[in-house]
């Protein structure tokens, strides 16, 4: 069976890359699947203006790097290119502390606590229409009054 892709085009292409050739309008314009893996694009790393990140196309793995210096607080991912329901993970540059901030903007975060971003763990976000909120993806580590709870998601 073949992959079968969250959000990509129902029909694919195939062949040579012909220019000459033109794919038909309603081939192009079919129905999105709405069910699939999620492929997560290459890692584009985006900076920090003034609290805000704005990705120029819809990336879906976002590095994040400081305005200046090495120190940042992150408000808001703007919007303008995602939809209900898309998912986003965003790392920090290596080096960077990049604190990622409870309703200051349009995140939702676990415990209402800021989030501090490293290179090496993944803050994975969907986004609800209006705000991003978190999310964990396969293991769910809390910390409830000193004690560590883990549980595994199958």
């Amino acid at each position: 069976m073949a992959r079968v892709e969250y959000k990509r085009h129902k029909v694919v292409v195939t062949g040579t890359d012909d220019a000459t050739k033109q794919v038909s309008k309603n081939a192009w314009n079919d129905d999105h699947h709405q069910t699939g893996v999620i492929g997560f694009d290459d890692p584009v790393e985006t900076l920090i203006s003034a609290g805000v990140l704005s990705p120029t196309n819809t990336e879906s793995m976002i590095v994040v790097g400081a305005e200046s210096g090495t120190a940042d607080d992150l408000d808001t991912l703007t919007v303008t290119n995602y939809e209900e329901n898309d998912i986003v993970q965003l790392k920090a540059t290596p080096g960077d502390t990049i604190t990622v901030k409870h309703n200051t903007g349009n995140f939702q975060l676990f415990d209402s606590k800021d989030i501090i971003l490293d290179e090496n763990n993944p803050l994975f976000l969907k986004f609800d229409g209006t705000n991003w909120r978190q999310i964990e993806l396969s293991f769910l580590s809390r910390k409830i009054d000193g004690i560590t709870i883990a549980v595994k998601l199958f």
